[in-house]
């Protein structure tokens, strides 16, 4: 029997109306749609950061439902380790503290309202390949519905769908699928192992960190396969619902350092785990001695996990840096080029200083910097180079060859002060450099470019 662990992340603190309610209702209704097609089904519920004046949610899930686990996280581990006051949560160690003391065949990260389709269960149940990263389209359904009866027929009804996260259109319809690969992300559990999970690097931000997980999971893995389709609550926190909210966290470059790894003690690996109940550990910062997590790995899933982080390992030795290390040669000036400005966007140029303001559309391309790429030398490593400063908002910098078609990307803050944005160039399809305003609240961006050059050095 094929034996799948969902990680849910959570804690005491009514998330959502109804959020609790719906979490028991999920969690026991997708057991049920698995058992029925002979699937051991588990879950392992992560409790991070309880709040003082309310008791840790894990003691309750863990005695109503036999097929949960509990992960207490105190509160001084996240003291520990988060980097932004406006997070309660790091969900990349989090999840990764579930990750790794799973004993089940394959480890799924997903949501806790999350229903799971048909076909979802039964392509599980026909069977799955080890090295394989797993998808699933997320469709959110009314949130006024009866889930205390709920059924396949009442979920997956087309009339109570709100929306669909399309996998199947651009970009999203390329491997990784990223569109909310949040509430679906599997691998067999030796690959999950192997990846690490989540990248800890990012414990300041909690958008983009599943689809840092995708590409890194690309990289490990032979291939990426849309199993079907997950039923989500709709919500008034799901930034698809409301893309003027501000996520909490800062803004990062969620495309650099890919694929990332981990290092040996991820999942909580060096913090004291308590056992204090059958299937519930709490998890402190360490006082003098620390007890390990729990290993529950197989002797032969260890072995898959040691040769995939041996893979990634290889990987990044042979990866182009994301920035130059010393001297660097130019080779285009991009202002050359000129700057193409789009409508209602507007540029203006004083003493060699372009001056920018975005317009309030959020990603769409504002202005581009046309470059001819050189005879590339394979002997040598290439990059643009853009000086600038972000007075107000967030700039997203692309590196591209049409609008739709974008080789990596970065951005830069108002809170980063003067910044150097380095875009590596892997080959000559490249042909523009596209700046967009990266803020989702209806305002515009300001920004200053000082320069914009093609550059390179040679390989060591």
């Amino acid at each position: 029997m094929i034996s799948v662990e969902a990680v849910v992340v959570g804690r005491n603190d009514e998330y959502e109306p109804n959020w609790e309610r719906n979490l028991f209702l999920s969690l026991a209704y997708n057991r049920e749609q698995f058992a029925r097609k002979g699937v051991d089904y588990r879950v392992a519920f992560v409790d991070w950061n309880s709040l003082p004046d309310r008791p840790p949610l894990a003691p309750r899930l863990v005695a109503a439902l036999p097929f949960v686990r509990g992960i207490i996280v105190e509160p001084d581990v996240h003291t520990a380790i988060c980097r932004s006051p406006q997070l309660s949560m790091v969900l990349t160690t989090a999840f990764n503290a579930g990750f790794r003391t799973t004993s089940a065949d394959y480890s799924m990260g997903t949501c806790g309202d999350i229903f799971v389709g048909t076909s979802v269960v039964d392509r599980i149940a026909s069977g799955l390949t080890a090295s394989r990263y797993y998808r699933a389209e997320r469709v959110s359904i009314r949130n006024d519905l009866p889930f205390e009866s709920a059924d396949p027929e009442m979920i997956e009804a087309p009339g109570n769908v709100t929306s669909v996260d399309s996998l199947t259109e651009p970009p999203y319809n390329k491997p990784p699928h990223t569109n909310a690969s949040g509430d679906f992300s599997m691998m067999d559990t030796g690959t999950m192992y192997g990846v690490r999970g989540y990248d800890e690097s990012i414990n300041f931000a909690r958008m983009h960190i599943d689809s840092r997980l995708g590409w890194t999971a690309l990289s490990a893995c032979d291939g990426c396969e849309i199993l079907g389709r997950i039923f989500h609550i709709s919500h008034e926190h799901s930034h698809s619902t409301d893309r003027t909210r501000k996520v909490p966290g800062r803004i990062y470059n969620y495309m650099a350092g890919l694929p990332y790894l981990n290092p040996e003690n991820w999942g909580l690996g060096d913090f004291d785990w308590r056992r204090i109940a059958d299937r519930l550990y709490s998890v402190h910062v360490p006082n003098g001695h620390a007890n390990p997590p729990p290993d529950n790995l197989d002797p032969a899933v260890r072995e898959r996990a040691k040769n995939v982080t041996q893979k990634l390992r290889d990987i990044r030795s042979a990866m182009q840096p994301d920035e130059p290390a010393g001297s660097t040669r130019i080779e285009r000036n991009l202002f050359n080029s000129g700057l193409d400005v789009s409508p209602p966007a507007r540029a203006t140029a004083t003493a060699g200083v372009i001056n920018l303001d975005t317009g309030p559309q959020p990603w769409a391309v504002t202005c581009r910097l046309r470059y001819e790429p050189p005879v590339f030398d394979k002997q040598r490593y290439y990059w643009i180079k853009l000086e600038m400063t972000v007075d107000r908002g967030a700039v997203n910098v692309c590196l591209a060859s049409d609008v739709s078609t974008y080789q990596c990307e970065r951005f830069a803050t108002s809170e980063d002060g003067s910044t150097r944005v380095f875009l590596p160039v892997n080959g000559a399809e490249s042909r523009f450099v596209f700046l967009r305003n990266a803020i989702e609240n209806g305002d515009s961006s300001f920004a200053s470019l000082y320069s914009a050059h093609l550059i390179s050095q040679p390989k060591q």
